[in-house]
C-alpha cells in the first residue's frame, strides 16, 4: 500500500536505518545522535565569533569532549546541562533529553530484557513531551513502519510497536531543535556571505552529502542558500530549489562547458560518464536550462527518477 509522502514521512525516511535496530539499539543510537548534536551545538556557540583566535584553541576544545582526558563536556549529562543553563535549548527539550538519558541507562543495564513493551519503559516514554498524549494501549499497538521510499510514494509494512516509532520520532524532534539553534549560532554578519548566483558548490552534510549544486540566491538574515541540485533529484521537486545551510557548502570549480546544447526535449540520452549509473542509465530529456547549462532527464529504467546534470555530461543514445 502506498501513500503520498507527508512531512512526517520525509522525516521518517531520514531515520530509516534506526528502525532496523533492536529496541536496545534504537535507544543507544538515538542517544548517540542527540549527544553528537549537542556537541556540535556547543562547538558552534563557542566558534561563532572566534575566527581570530589561534588554531591551538580549537585543539584544546576537542579535549573538552574527550572521555579519556576527562573533558568537562565528555558526558551527555554535562552537554545538556550547559545547553540548558546557557539558554540554548528550552525547558521542554531539556526535560525530554533527561528522559531519553534515563531510557539509555535502562537499556545499558538490562541489555537482555530491554523492550519497548516493558511497563517501566512505557511509563518513561509517556513523560516525553511528544509522546505524552499517547495511552499505554496506543503505545503497545502494532505500528506501520516506513520501509521504502520511491519518488513521491512511501511503502509501509507492519512491524514493531508504536512505542518504538514514537521514540524515534521524538529523538528526531529533539535533534531538529538542537540543529536549528546550532544553525543560528553560525549565521554570518550582514555583508559576509559571498556565495553568488551561478556558482558551483558541493554539499557537505545530511542526505545531500557529496552532491553538487548551482547557487540561485542566498539569504544573509537566515544563512540559507537556495540551489539547484545536480545528480538524482527526487520526483516532482526537480524544479524546486533546495534550501541549504551556507556552512554545509564548499565552492567547486565550474567545469568547461559547451556554449551550445546539442540536445532537445524528448531526446533519448545516456550519461557520458558512469558516476550516476546507479540512478540513471538511459532516459528522456524533459528540461533544458540555458542559463545554468543543465539538462534534466527522466530515467526509462526500473527507477523512474529524474536526473539533472550539466549538458556536457549527457549524450544522445547511439552517438
Amino acid at each position: 500500500m502506498s501513500h503520498d509522502l507527508s512531512k512526517e514521512d520525509s522525516a521518517a525516511v531520514q531515520w530509516f536505518p534506526v528502525f532496523n535496530e533492536s529496541d536496545r539499539g534504537v535507544v543507544i543510537t538515538g542517544v548517540a545522535l542527540i549527544d553528537d548534536e549537542l556537541r556540535n551545538l556547543i562547538v558552534a556557540k563557542m566558534s561563532a565569533t572566534d575566527h581570530h583566535l589561534p588554531g591551538k584553541i580549537h585543539k584544546f576544545r576537542d579535549n573538552l569532549f574527550a572521555p579519556e582526558s576527562q573533558g568537562c563536556f565528555s558526558s551527555l549529562f554535562a552537554k545538556y546541562q550547559i545547553a540548558y543553563a546557557m539558554g540554548w535549548i528550552d525547558e521542554t527539550t531539556y526535560e525530554d533529553i533527561k528522559i531519553v538519558a534515563k531510557l539509555r541507562n535502562l537499556a545499558a543495564h538490562d541489555s537482555e530484557h530491554f523492550r519497548f513493551e516493558n511497563k517501566n519503559v512505557i511509563k518513561l516514554l509517556r513523560k516525553i513531551s511528544t509522546i505524552a498524549d499517547n495511552s499505554e494501549d496506543d503505545l503497545l499497538e502494532l505500528s506501520a513502519m516506513s520501509q521504502m521510499h520511491t519518488g513521491s510514494d512511501i511503502v509501509y509494512h507492519a512491524g514493531g510497536v508504536t512505542a518504538k516509532v514514537e521514540f524515534i520520532q521524538a529523538v528526531g524532534m529533539i535533534v531538529e531543535v538542537i540543529r536549528i539553534e546550532k544553525h543560528y549560532a553560525k549565521v554570518p554578519p550582514p555583508g559576509t556571505m559571498d556565495l553568488k548566483r551561478g556558482e558551483l558548490v558541493r554539499c557537505l552534510d545530511r542526505w545531500e552529502r557529496g552532491m553538487q549544486a548551482i547557487v540561485l540566491c542566498s539569504d544573509e538574515s537566515t544563512g540559507m542558500v537556495e540551489a539547484n541540485l545536480l545528480g538524482f533529484v527526487d520526483g516532482t521537486a526537480v524544479r524546486d530549489p533546495a534550501r541549504l545551510y551556507f556552512y554545509d557548502l564548499e565552492r567547486v570549480q565550474m567545469p568547461d562547458l559547451p556554449d551550445h546544447c546539442d540536445l532537445e526535449v524528448g531526446d533519448e540520452v545516456e550519461l557520458a560518464e558512469s558516476d550516476g549509473a546507479v540512478w540513471f542509465s538511459k532516459g528522456v530529456v524533459e528540461l533544458i536550462d540555458t542559463e545554468f547549462r543543465t539538462v534534466t532527464a527522466r530515467s526509462s529504467g526500473l527507477f523512474k527518477g529524474l536526473f539533472r546534470a550539466f549538458w556536457g555530461e549527457f549524450r544522445k543514445v547511439g552517438h
